[in-house]
């Protein structure tokens, strides 16, 4: 998804958070995900860097400047963060700058200030599972199994996940 979005195909900053917390486990697989693709299928872009923050250690100010720096030293031709949450922080962070101009930046999940961000051209797209989708399934396999005594044919079920561009708000 991110290489779709990048103007020039080279080169990826990949920005993530330390958490411990249950969120710290599915970003630890995006990532996973992520550069196994990079490795496998897109042998052209690269990481120019990855950068971990841990914001029990220094605040979002501190966090903003580490990353102007990082972005003017390696120029990265996009952002790429599997935290939801950080998205947001990544473009207030760079929003205002020529960066944001220059950078694409993709990210995870949807909300208010991840939709403002989209419509303002800071964040290029957000990946996120159909919220809807996860409580009907989630419901619907509790109760097939609880009230029905039918196992799911699979241990996992899948969600949807939806492309959130500019054009689709």
């Amino acid at each position: 998804i991110t290489a779709r979005f990048m103007p020039r195909k080279d080169n990826i900053l990949v920005v993530s958070s330390i958490f411990n917390n249950a969120a710290s486990h599915v970003i630890k697989k995006r990532l996973q995900g992520f550069n196994d693709i990079i490795k496998n299928e897109f042998p052209k872009l690269s990481v120019c860097d990855e950068f971990s923050y841990d914001f029990s250690q220094g605040t979002e100010v501190d966090f903003s400047i580490k990353l102007k720096d990082i972005i003017h030293s390696h120029k990265p031709a996009a952002i790429y963060t599997p935290d939801g949450t950080l998205v947001n922080i990544i473009a207030n962070a760079i929003k205002g700058d020529s960066i944001d101009e220059d950078v694409v930046l993709v990210g995870h999940e949807i909300n208010s200030k991840a939709e403002e961000n989209i419509k303002a051209n800071i964040i290029t797209s957000v990946i996120s599972q159909k919220p809807y989708n996860q409580g009907m399934d989630a419901i619907k396999s509790s109760y097939l199994y609880l009230m029905e005594k039918k196992i799911p044919d699979d241990s996992i079920i899948n969600a949807d996940l939806a492309i959130i561009t500019k054009e689709i708000l």
